[in-house]
């Protein structure tokens, strides 16, 4: 099975205390983590109301998105979710999946705030993952929203273990991811078929173009990417 997280206002959640002792704890120089932790606390708002600014507001926890430190600084904190699931994987809670026979198993999938869980369906692993999710959201902040979290099964399940497993879970079932990353999850034999869409949507951007409002370094591009077109047609 595989479960699809999604943590609610990831960003805001962030607890400073869990992102100071994190970086400490993965060996960063104590005057490195002082003054990234003195740029996180030192933010403060200030609301308009009727055009005139509020009172300012000093938040306690959190990570200010569109800075250029907080995307890196909460992947460092995925860091933790990363050392939990691991951690349960070499103690055999967790077993993952393998892509083909006597392969190294996978346990999960993380791209920015974007997690995929992979495990046996069973309870015993779901109780497992469920009671790591949970250390996991006291210590850092974060919060799973389990109404946009979903999981999916393999086609040999039994019914009864899925309505166990959601029922312990508590989040909806999809049948088939039809995309993750922009790509889709599965592309089985016909490859032509299931990403002819990427060419379909490079052709409507080129259709969409003036050629005679493009500089000559965009008319340099049009002809390339017509080029790519027709090699592709080919």
């Amino acid at each position: 099975m595989a479960l699809k997280l999604d943590m609610s206002k990831a960003y805001d959640r962030v607890e400073w205390s869990f992102l100071e002792c994190l970086l400490r704890k993965m060996g960063f120089h104590s005057r490195r983590v002082d003054l990234m932790m003195e740029r996180i606390s030192t933010v403060s708002y200030s609301i308009l109301i009727n055009g005139e600014p509020s009172q300012t507001i000093h938040p306690s926890r959190g990570l200010r998105q569109g800075g250029p430190l907080s995307p890196y600084l909460f992947l460092l904190c995925i860091e933790g979710l990363h050392g939990l699931i691991t951690k349960a994987a070499i103690s055999s809670d967790i077993r993952g999946i393998s892509i083909y026979r006597n392969g190294p198993r996978l346990t999960h999938l993380f791209f920015a705030y974007d997690s995929l869980l992979l495990c046996r369906a069973s309870i015993q692993e779901c109780t497992h993952i469920q009671n790591l999710l949970a250390n996991y959201e006291e210590a850092s902040g974060q919060k799973l929203n389990r109404e946009k979290t979903t999981l999916f099964f393999s086609k040999n399940m039994a019914s009864e273990i899925q309505d166990s497993i959601k029922d312990l879970l508590g989040v909806h079932e999809i049948k088939q991811y039809e995309k993750y990353l922009g790509l889709p999850s599965f592309v089985g034999r016909h490859k032509r078929a299931s990403l002819a869409y990427i060419k379909d949507r490079i052709w409507s951007k080129l259709q969409g173009w003036k050629e005679k409002l493009l500089s000559q370094a965009s008319r340099e591009v049009l002809l390339k990417q017509w080029y790519k077109q027709s090699r592709l047609t080919l």
